[in-house]
């Protein structure tokens, strides 16, 4: 029976240590998260052959599902424009499919609903 109830806490620990890892990122500057937004910026720019630039991180949320998806705000530079923009990405993250664990999912010029 000790045996039993002991498989089932630590299943409940690992399913809540995973949970704990879904939401809204506290440390913007922590550098797994800065890690994130700049293989997302050299991704896409291997991709479509251009030199944006990351300036810093404005917002982000990882969400668990099968695996995570890290879904970011970030302020980027190009040479074409002195002012900075504001892209929205999202990271997969999935080592068991892919090579390195990493894959950029999007990439696109963020436009606030509320401009």
């Amino acid at each position: 029976m000790a045996r039993v109830s002991h498989s089932i806490l630590l299943s409940f620990l690992i399913v809540l240590a995973e949970a704990s890892y879904s939401g809204v990122y506290k440390y913007l500057k922590d550098s797994k998260v800065v890690w994130i937004a700049e293989f997302a910026v050299a991704e896409y720019n291997k991709k479509v052959n251009t030199t944006l630039q990351f300036i810093s991180i404005i917002n982000g949320k990882r969400y668990s599902i099968s695996g995570y998806i890290n879904h970011l705000l970030i302020s980027i530079k190009d040479e074409s424009n002195a002012h900075p923009k504001t892209y929205e990405t999202a990271v997969l993250y999935t080592p068991w499919e892919i090579k390195g664990g990493y894959k950029l999912d999007s990439f696109k010029l963020f436009k606030s609903i509320w401009i």
